[in-house]
C-alpha cells in the first residue's frame, strides 16, 4: 500500500504520467515516486489500495466523502449507491489516517 502526505510534491506523480504517455524514465536522473500504473491495471505487487491524505482508492473505487467507480465514471460525477462499500472505505480511510497522518499536539 502506498501513501502520500500533505505537502508531497507533484513530481511524485511524474513516473505515472511518463508511463501513461509511453515515455521511458530518464536514465541517470532518478525520479521521486513510482508509477501507479500497476495499481490501476491490477498488476502491481502492492495490492489495489492507494491512500492519499483525504482519499482512499481501492481500485477501481475511490472514496473521498463518497464512493466513485473510476472505471465506469472517471469524471466522478455519480456516486456509487453501495452503503456497505461506503462504510467500509470510510472506516479504512479513518484507520489509515490514524497511522500515517500526524496531527499537531
Amino acid at each position: 500500500m502506498r501513501h502520500l502526505h500533505p505537502g508531497d510534491r507533484p513530481e511524485y506523480f511524474y513516473p505515472t504520467l511518463l508511463e501513461l504517455a509511453g515515455i521511458a524514465l530518464p536514465i541517470g536522473h532518478p525520479l521521486d515516486g513510482e508509477s501507479l500504473v500497476p495499481l490501476m491495471n491490477g498488476t502491481g505487487t502492492g495490492g489495489n489500495e492507494f491512500f492519499l491524505y483525504d482519499a482512499l482508492i481501492q481500485w477501481p473505487y475511490k472514496f473521498r466523502g463518497e464512493v466513485y467507480d473510476l472505471v465506469a465514471d472517471p469524471g466522478e460525477t455519480t456516486p456509487v449507491n453501495d452503503p456497505v462499500r461506503v462504510a467500509a472505505m470510510k472506516a479504512r480511510l479513518a484507520a489509515l489516517k490514524k497511522v500515517y497522518v500526524s496531527t499537531p499536539d
